[in-house]
């Protein structure tokens, strides 16, 4: 399923919270430039993950290319928003 930025954080904060944390942790450790574009909700063995699909200026370890794009996934750990209020 297929999400907006400002639903992936409205919906689902604390797994928000932690993809977020996950970035930080990224740029504090590369210095990269991480830019969230797109979100999705899958399944993986099971579980519900939120996958946030970012930019990003990082060099991949054997090459001098550019890695365009980075996968970051945390599992949901609640249910969401919009499904609580109905």
């Amino acid at each position: 399923m297929n999400l907006s930025l400002n639903a992936a954080q409205r919906d689902y904060p604390h797994t928000w919270n932690e993809v977020k944390a996950q970035i930080a942790e990224i740029k504090h450790a590369s210095n990269a430039d991480i830019i969230p574009m797109d979100v999705h909700v899958i399944e993986v063995d099971g579980i519900k993950v939120l996958e946030v699909i970012c930019v990003t200026d990082l060099v991949e370890d054997d090459t001098e290319l550019p890695a365009s794009a980075l996968r970051i996934r945390a599992p949901i750990s609640e249910m969401s928003v919009s499904q609580r209020i109905h």
